[in-house]
């Protein structure tokens, strides 16, 4: 998610920093092209998260702990269109095309590094709070109201947000930061490898969490979905209507996983890879443009995959009547 190479921080490169001539002399239709691109993923990020939000607000049967977890990582996604996707459009497109230099300060490198790994960093492990949540859903359906009760949902973001603050911050103070001018404005080059290392822990951790996770749920509800249900049944029939309709959560809430690994492991291969070279360069733009589409896809995944937010939306959009809602 973070890691960089030819000089980029994140998901933006900045191949050189001292190239005052032609940056944008070979590249001018390409670079145009990009820039329109970016921008077109950029509104559909912001639409996208926009509707999950005006819909969880609108829809009161959507004020549940699990839409707190998707909320979450739709403000956190809505974010990263306006703020990362924006600033790499001015730095990666806009000021070659004006200007023609990469070239960036101090200052504004260290700060576009912070909001990247702070945004990322909430989007990765806002997906954790959403794997627990369908972990406790899934596993111990009769648990559930005790276990994952409201307060503690705001506290789990609450801690979340603290956590990804705390350690992105700290990139601020010097010897953690190492940009020197005339360098790269690059992850590896602006944070000290110690610090980069630490990142890079931070990212691999929550990826493998993810997966055991939903490995975890996906055997439960293959092998013992129809006991669970069984038992929920003799206790509270609503509870084991309700248990079968989790499944349609489960398999958006693994798409939105599945498809968030393939995005960024896309990318992780290719920055894998060290090249100065015009194809390069390209690649490294069309890889880090479908890391910024990963914030806007999740909104129409659930939209897609899950019935009752489906309605929802229809209904908050005026689309369909409120009796959709109890279907």
């Amino acid at each position: 998610m973070m890691n960089s190479t030819s000089g980029s921080v994140g998901t933006n490169n900045s191949y050189t920093v001292n190239n005052s001539t032609n940056i944008a002399a070979d590249r001018t239709v390409e670079l145009w092209v990009m820039c329109s691109i970016n921008i077109a993923i950029s509104l559909f990020v912001i639409i996208g998260n926009s509707l999950i939000l005006w819909t969880v607000y609108k829809v009161e049967s959507l004020h549940t702990v699990t839409s707190m977890f998707i909320a979450n990582v739709s403000v956190v996604d809505l974010l990263t269109g306006f703020v990362v996707i924006s600033m790499s459009v001015t730095t990666d497109f806009i000021m070659p095309l004006i200007k023609d230099t990469y070239t960036l300060n101090k200052q504004f490198c260290i700060a576009r590094t912070f909001m990247l790994a702070f945004l990322y960093g909430l989007s990765l492990f806002g997906l954790i709070g959403i794997a627990i949540e369908r972990y406790v859903a899934v596993i111990y359906p009769l648990r559930y109201n005790s276990l994952l009760t409201v307060n503690k949902a705001k506290v789990m973001i609450a801690s979340i947000w603290l956590y990804i603050l705390t350690i992105s911050v700290v990139m601020f103070i010097d010897g953690v930061n190492v940009f020197q001018a005339e360098q790269e404005c690059s992850m590896n080059n602006t944070l000290n490898r110690s610090y980069f290392t630490f990142i890079q822990i931070n990212i691999l951790v929550p990826i493998l969490v993810i997966v055991f996770v939903y490995s975890k749920i996906t055997w439960v509800a293959l092998k013992h979905r129809s006991k669970i249900i069984c038992q929920l049944a003799s206790v509270d029939n609503a509870r084991a209507v309700a248990y079968k309709n989790e499944h349609s959560i489960v398999k958006a809430a693994t798409i939105v996983n599945v498809v968030f690994i393939i995005m960024y492991g896309q990318f992780v291969i290719i920055s894998s890879v060290r090249s100065e070279s015009e194809w390069y360069k390209t690649v490294w733009d069309v890889s880090s443009a479908i890391i910024r589409l990963n914030s806007g896809v999740n909104p129409w995944i659930f939209g897609i995959c899950h019935k009752k937010y489906k309605n929802a939306l229809l209904f908050a959009l005026k689309i369909k009547p409120n009796e959709v809602l109890s279907e």
